[in-house]
């Protein structure tokens, strides 16, 4: 049984780190974040009123809109070998994620910085 266990826990380990996201797939999963989080309004109380109107103004265009913001935000790539991880600031909000197994999981979502 710990002959199995250990076999698993190597193929687990061996696939993160064959899997991780790169470069290229991390800033795609960040711009399509930044598109969700402008579609469900996660964005509209920000303290900016510069990025308040830049908003306001390219809704229209989310992808567009999604590109301009990501300009304006600060993103941190750790890799940890097994796994990525992602530290995005920008505009009032900030989010942890880590990459692993081809995709970003960003537990506790967007949240103001403090």
């Amino acid at each position: 049984m710990k002959k199995l266990l250990f076999v698993l826990v190597l193929l687990a380990a061996v696939s993160a780190y064959f899997t991780r996201p790169g470069p290229d797939g991390i800033e795609a999963q960040i711009n399509t974040m930044l598109q969700s989080a402008i579609n469900d309004g996660q964005l509209e109380d920000l303290n900016d009123p510069g990025a308040v109107v830049l908003l306001a103004l390219c809704k229209s265009d989310v992808p567009a809109c999604a590109q301009m913001l990501r300009q304006g935000m600060d993103v941190t790539l750790s890799d940890q070998k097994l796994f990525t991880t992602v530290r995005a600031t920008g505009f009032g909000k900030s989010v942890t994620c880590y990459g692993a197994y081809t995709r970003l999981f960003c537990p506790g979502g967007l949240r103001d910085d403090a």
